[in-house]
């Protein structure tokens, strides 16, 4: 019986295929996809909703948000956005 109180992993190879399964489940975004509207739920334009473009990498998503009558880009994390209203 091992004294060791936290997981073990058995093998190099068990060891690789859990750090290829956090790899796929971190670059997974939220699910938006080109023209849907998801509104920012947190941060200083929290309430603000967004036409989605894309995503910037693998941490950011970038919304055209209508501000003061203009068009602008706003990249921010997926965490923050939600399905609009």
């Amino acid at each position: 019986m091992s004294t060791h109180s936290g997981p073990a992993i058995e093998d190099d190879d068990e060891a690789d295929s859990t750090r290829l399964m956090l790899d796929v489940i971190e670059l997974q975004p939220k699910g938006f996809c080109k023209g849907e509207a998801p509104r920012i739920v947190s941060g200083a334009l929290a309430g603000r909703a967004g036409c989605f473009e894309k995503m910037a990498d693998r941490k950011r998503g970038v919304l055209l948000l209508d501000l003061l009558g203009r068009k602008v880009r706003v990249e921010t994390p997926p965490s923050s956005l939600a399905a609009g209203a």
